[in-house]
């Protein structure tokens, strides 16, 4: 969801309250968001961008970036976990 008050950025939101408890930007479009089975981490994919983020939960500190494309045109490049 787009809020004019935080554009580009992934935003924690405390359920009971409604207040932000954590926000960081992020590259311009965050469209898919998938949480680690651990729950400790969350992935973000953008829309017109061919990199994806990693953050940690709870503070959405960004841990790494990386492109989801070879550089140099051999396909995708995905960090080893």
């Amino acid at each position: 969801m787009f809020d004019a008050a935080h554009p580009n950025a992934i935003v924690g939101v405390d359920p009971t309250s409604g207040a932000i408890v954590a926000s960081t930007v992020v590259s311009p479009e965050p469209i898919l968001l998938g949480i680690a089975s651990d729950r400790g981490r969350l992935f973000v994919a953008y829309a017109g961008a061919e990199a994806m983020s990693e953050l940690s939960l709870p503070g959405l500190n960004s841990l790494v970036t990386w492109p989801l494309l070879d550089p140099q045109g051999g396909g995708p490049s995905l960090p080893a976990i």
